[in-house]
């Protein structure tokens, strides 16, 4: 099913999903290039609560997080059916990285004051810029298919430790290339229908036994 795979790919191939956890309440969209291939994905917050739409090409997918439930509920539209997963177990099992570099750097990025951060994993570099007052980016679980789910990223815990959500991301490897940029495109506080954070009536819920250990 289309809308599993790139559910599926939004869990995966990017390595993590966020949340916020400060009470900002509205919408921030952002779009990740990877090489020729480009994805949108569309953050709605509420409090606890945050509704994370992906799309790539014609394929797309919902996930929801429930902070306070410690749960996440992905969503095939096109098969009107969700799944409920606990996310509490993986959510301890993320280990702090080691302090982001601050560069003293700012910008200011759609009326948002942001400050520069560097921070280096491995080979992989990645800057960022991350605006206060937007919740807290908190990572998830990351891992790929066969091998259970890690913790996260130094930049993820970075954003997570600083307290700021991250409106430009460049992650760069040996001699400075460039292999993922993401960029805000719109921030829009405003209120959130309780019903984004829920699924749809009428949709069927199933169960993908062992999933999570994937």
């Amino acid at each position: 099913m289309k809308t599993i795979r790139a559910i599926l790919l939004l869990i995966l191939a990017s390595g993590a999903l966020s949340a916020v956890a400060a009470p900002f309440e509205g919408k921030i969209v952002t779009v990740t290039t990877e090489g020729k291939k480009s994805f949108t994905t569309t953050y709605y917050c509420k409090g606890d609560k945050m509704r994370v739409e992906t799309t790539e090409g014609d394929e797309g997918g919902v996930v929801i997080f429930d902070m306070a439930a410690k749960q996440m509920i992905m969503i095939m539209p096109s098969e009107k059916m969700y799944m409920t997963m606990n996310i509490g177990q993986h959510m301890n099992s993320n280990k702090p990285s080691d302090p982001p570099v601050k560069t003293g750097r700012t910008e200011t990025i759609l009326g948002y004051d942001c400050d520069e951060y560097t921070v280096t994993e491995g080979k992989r570099t990645t800057t960022f810029w991350g605006a206060h007052g937007l919740g807290v980016f908190h990572a998830m679980m990351r891992g790929g298919p066969g091998g259970p789910p890690s913790g996260p990223s130094a930049f993820e815990s970075a954003a997570e430790s600083e307290g700021v959500f991250p409106l430009r991301t460049i992650e760069t490897v040996a001699r400075g290339r460039e292999v993922s940029r993401t960029e805000a495109t719109s921030v829009e506080p405003g209120s959130q229908p309780d019903s984004l954070f829920a699924p749809p009536k009428g949709y069927q819920s199933f169960s993908m036994p062992g999933m999570m250990g994937r």
